[in-house]
């Protein structure tokens, strides 16, 4: 069983000390490619990402109720939603939130404990979701376990991010193509 990280409490700084820009844009160098066999224990590496993720998305949760008090409004604070765990993933968004004025924000959290500049995955549906709702927040979320900070990307993750296809889902295109290739040990 991994080790949960405690989520630090935001108690203890303002909310608005919290959050720092966003990155600047890097340039990247060309890397030549050198594939070579590493093992990984995926289910351990699984494990930790969705503590560290669930945690993030706890002291996010915080931090999102704190600002809300701090601004007068206790009320709407008492409403804001870790949806991701009372509604279940799938939504395109973790936590359903309010602006001081009362108008929904749906804020998606990403966490980390590496530095401010540190890539994160995002999902089609995430992508698509930030499309479609103009209230839609990122929170990312890095140097979590050494003292959290965040930085917000607001609006559309196509405007604000530049996304990179690693991951596919693949599916025979036909039968026949599929099966062109000679059986095994038939050469």
């Amino acid at each position: 069983m991994p080790c949960t990280p405690a989520a630090p409490t935001p108690a203890l700084i303002s909310p608005v000390d919290l959050e720092t820009p966003p990155p600047q844009t890097l340039t990247l160098a060309e890397v030549t490619l050198e594939r070579r066999g590493w093992r990984v224990d995926f289910a351990d590496r699984d494990a930790r990402n969705r503590a560290l993720g669930r945690s993030g998305e706890s002291w996010a949760l915080e931090v999102l109720k704190k600002e809300l008090e701090v601004q007068g409004r206790s009320d709407l604070a008492a409403r804001v939603e870790w949806v991701s765990q009372t509604q279940g993933d799938g939504l395109g968004y973790d936590i359903a939130s309010f602006d001081v004025e009362g108008r929904s924000v749906a804020v998606e959290v990403k966490t980390t404990n590496g530095a401010k500049e540190a890539p994160f995955l995002v999902s089609a549906n995430e992508v698509e979701f930030s499309q479609v709702q103009p209230a839609f927040r990122l929170y990312r979320v890095f140097s979590f376990s050494d003292g959290p900070r965040m930085y917000v990307l607001r609006g559309p993750l196509r405007d604000a991010t530049e996304l990179e296809p690693v991951l596919f889902r693949a599916r025979v295109s036909s039968p026949r193509k599929a099966s062109e290739c000679p059986p095994a040990g038939s050469r």
